[in-house]
């Protein structure tokens, strides 16, 4: 698989979404984020562009934990409402 580096719109998002999982972790994430990501996630969980490990979009490669907590990623699908 190439390598495609992300847009600067994309890395925009995916420090965002690792900055969101960071402070779930120690205990400070933002009520609003955390049930945003829960819904997400649960919509990626059924879907079968998830992978067998359940961590990552098959679709555009991004973890999943890190990705649902970012507020301005869109599901690849538009599965996100």
């Amino acid at each position: 698989m190439k390598f495609i580096p992300p847009t600067p719109e994309q890395a925009k998002q995916i420090l965002e979404g690792y900055k969101n999982l960071a402070k779930s972790a120690i205990g400070m994430g933002e009520e609003e984020i955390e049930k945003m990501s829960a819904r997400r996630m649960a919509i990626c969980l059924n879907c079968p562009e998830i992978s067998e490990n359940k961590e990552r979009c098959t679709k555009c490669g991004c973890v999943l934990s890190a990705k649902t907590r970012s507020e301005t990623s869109d599901c690849p699908l538009k599965k996100w409402k």
